[in-house]
C-alpha cells in the first residue's frame, strides 16, 4: 500500500528530502506509532502550558533576572517550540503514514524534524551553559556579577539558535552518516563538558565546605577558651548592638548554602535530560552501524517520543526545585484567575442589564 504511493510520487519528493525512511508499518510498528501518537498528544498541550507559565512568570518579575534564570528561560523557549511544533507535526506525520499519505508524511516529518533536531540541540547547548555558569559563579565569586551579565548570558542564547539552524540547514547537503557522526560527536562533547564542569564544581563546593567548617571549629574552640570575665563582656558588647556581627565563616556558610540549592535544581535538570536522551543517542548510534531497519526504526519511535516528553517535565522541576520561580508561577496564576474572574463577573452584568432591558 504505502509502497505503491511512493512509487507514484518518488521523483516530486524525493523519497522524502533525502530522510532516513522506512515505510514498513506492519505489527509492532503500527502499535508503536499508535502508542507514540498518543502520547505525543497527549503531553503536548502540557508542555506548551508549563513552559509559557514559567516563560511569562519569569518576564513579570524582574527580580528573577538573572543569568542562570536567563539560560533557563531559553530552555524553556525551546521546550515550548516542542509542544507548539515538533510534537503535533510528530502526531501529524504518523497520521499520514498510517493513511498512506505520503505528501502530508513528508512535508510533517521535515518539520518535525527540523524543530526537534533545533530544540534538542539548543537545550544541550544551554545546559553546558548553565554548568559552565555555576563553575564560573564558584571560581569567579565578587567578580562574578561584573564578568557574567544577562546581556551576555543572552547573546550567547541567541547564538545557540543560529548555530544549530546552520548546522540542521548542513543536514540538507551532506551524507546521511557523516552528518550523523558528526551530531552525535559534538553532543557527546557537550555532555562530556557538562558533566566535567559540574564534577570540579563537586570537588570545589566539598573543599569550601571543609574549610567553613575548619574555621567554625577554631572559633568556637577560641570562644571556649576565653575566661568567663572575658565572656561576661563579650555578652554585655552584643547586648548593646541591635544585631551581632555575622561571623565569616557564617556568611561564608549562607553563601555556599544558597549557590548548593541553585545548582542542585540546575543537576535535576541535566538528570533528566540525561535519563531522556541517552536511549535515542544509542539508538541513532545503531543507525549509523547497522541501518533504519524495522528493529531500528521501532526503538526511534519510542525514544524520540520519551525525549520530546521532557518538555513537559522541565516545567515540574523548575517549580519543585526552585523556589523564586515558584512563588512567581503561583503569583502569575493567581493573578489570571482574578482577571478572569473579573471578566466573567463582568460578562453576568452585562447579560443581567441587558435582560432587564428586555
Amino acid at each position: 500500500m504505502f509502497n505503491e504511493s511512493l512509487t507514484n510520487t518518488e521523483d516530486n519528493i524525493r523519497v522524502c528530502f533525502s530522510l532516513k525512511v522506512n515505510f514498513d508499518i506492519t505489527g509492532s510498528v503500527y502499535t508503536a506509532h499508535i502508542i507514540t501518537l498518543v502520547a505525543n498528544s497527549l503531553t503536548a498541550p502540557t508542555a506548551i502550558f508549563g513552559n509559557l507559565l514559567v516563560l511569562i512568570a519569569v518576564l513579570r518579575t524582574k527580580s528573577l533576572y538573572s543569568p542562570s534564570i536567563v539560560l533557563l528561560c531559553c530552555l524553556a523557549l525551546s521546550d515550548l517550540m516542542v509542544g507548539l511544533v515538533a510534537q503535533p507535526c510528530f502526531v501529524a506525520h504518523k497520521i499520514g503514514e498510517l493513511t498512506d499519505n505520503i505528501n502530508i508524511y513528508c512535508i510533517t516529518r521535515v518539520v518535525s524534524e527540523t524543530a526537534g533536531f533545533v530544540t534538542v540541540g539548543v537545550s544541550t547547548l544551554t545546559l553546558t551553559a548553565i554548568s559552565v555558569e555555576r563553575y564560573l559563579a564558584l571560581k569567579l565569586h565578587l567578580r562574578y556579577r561584573e564578568v557574567i551579565t544577562c546581556k551576555k548570558v543572552l547573546v550567547v542564547a541567541i547564538s545557540f539558535w543560529l548555530i544549530v539552524l546552520l548546522l540542521w540547514g548542513v543536514r540538507f547537503v551532506a551524507h546521511n552518516k557523516t552528518f550523523d557522526a558528526v551530531v552525535v560527536l559534538l553532543l557527546l562533547m557537550a555532555l562530556g563538558l557538562t558533566l566535567g564542569c559540574y564534577y570540579q564544581i563537586f570537588k570545589t563546593v566539598r573543599r569550601h565546605e571543609n574549610e567553613i567548617k575548619c574555621q567554625t571549629t577554631t572559633q568556637n574552640e577560641s570562644i571556649s577558651g576565653t575566661t568567663s570575665g572575658q565572656r561576661e563582656n563579650r555578652i554585655v558588647r552584643n547586648s548593646s548592638c541591635a544585631q551581632p556581627p555575622e561571623t565569616e565563616a557564617r556568611k561564608s556558610r549562607r553563601r555556599m548554602l544558597r549557590y548548593k540549592k541553585s545548582t542542585s535544581a540546575m543537576v535535576y535538570i541535566l538528570g533528566v535530560f540525561i535519563v531522556c536522551y541517552v536511549p535515542i543517542l544509542i539508538v541513532n548510534i545503531s543507525i549509523i552501524i547497522r541501518g533504519y531497519t524495522k528493529s531500528e526504526k521501532i526503538a526511534y519511535v519510542y525514544t524520540s517520543t520519551i525525549l520530546l516528553m521532557n518538555s513537559s517535565v522541565n516545567p515540574i522541576i523548575y517549580c519543585w526545585r526552585i523556589s523564586d520561580i515558584r512563588r512567581a508561577v503561583k503569583s502569575t496564576i493567581n493573578k489570571l484567575v482574578r482577571v478572569y474572574d473579573v471578566s466573567e463577573s463582568v460578562h453576568f452584568s452585562v447579560e443581567r442589564s441587558a435582560t432587564i432591558a428586555r
